[in-house]
């Protein structure tokens, strides 16, 4: 692509571009879960093989490369489903009760180690204690960790959700039509991209206006994944911004759920 894209000719050039702006809808595929990359890449084909894009693909001969692209894709998309039939759902075992059984297996364990280290030390069972407790101490920092992180996000949300409630009712009245348009959009989304239907959820948060007006959501199963739609065309599309909305020279936000 980069190729044509410093070409001499302009058609190709020009043929060139085009293919260049359709690929950009895409640009974060690669870093996207499996799921959502390989819906992304059933629209990136989709629209390769608009009427629209046929004189740009031809020129370019573009068309055995979006072959290949949509054949691997198929099969990584059975590939992927086959493997989810197979996956056990969850709530299938008791996990509480599992960690209990694992806790009370670790401990003997432990107390083995430690007898064994009082009657008959050794070197090998020395490194062997030193080991699982650098273990241990690393878990319990990463948890402890994460538990402050879940407490601050706890007391923030519940700090603004206290602070002026009767403005945040008004500007919820405001939005009511805005989100029963995303609503049906985000659904729309979702056929197009062949995701599970109420996969894709909106977090509350937007950015900027009219035509740069944008929406962040995750995907229910990844929801540390967070990604921006528009509106493009009538049609919810992936954006990727430079510069992250609500950062310094980004697009300003606002919570309008």
């Amino acid at each position: 692509m980069d190729l044509h894209l410093h070409s001499e000719d302009y058609s190709v050039r020009d043929s060139a571009e085009h293919m260049a702006e359709v690929m950009s809808r895409y640009a974060g595929a690669a870093q996207a879960n499996y799921d959502k990359e390989s819906g992304m890449l059933k629209n990136l084909i989709t629209d390769l093989r608009a009427t629209t894009m046929a004189t740009h693909v031809t020129k370019l001969i573009a068309t055995p490369y979006i072959d290949r692209l949509e054949r691997a894709n198929d099969a990584f998309d059975q590939l992927y489903r086959s493997r989810l039939k197979t996956a056990i759902p969850s709530g299938t075992y008791d996990v509480k009760a599992l960690r209990a059984a694992t806790d009370k297996a670790l401990n003997a364990v432990v107390r083995r180690m430690d007898s064994l280290d009082d009657l008959e030390p050794s070197a090998p069972l020395a490194a062997l204690i030193i080991q699982y407790n650098v273990l241990v101490g690393k878990q319990r920092t990463t948890l402890a960790r994460r538990a402050a992180a879940n407490k601050a996000a706890r007391e923030k949300k519940e700090g603004k959700g206290s602070v002026g409630k009767g403005k945040k009712e008004d500007k919820g009245n405001a939005h009511a039509e805005e989100l029963a348009r995303l609503k049906t959009m985000i659904a729309e989304y979702e056929q197009s991209s062949h995701f599970t239907p109420g996969i894709v959820q909106f977090t509350g948060l937007a950015a900027g206006k009219d035509a740069t007006r944008a929406y962040q959501v995750y995907l229910s199963d990844q929801p540390t994944d967070l990604f921006w739609l528009t509106v493009k065309d009538g049609k919810l599309t992936e954006i990727v911004f430079k510069v992250q909305p609500g950062e310094p020279g980004g697009l300003a936000t606002e919570k309008i759920k």
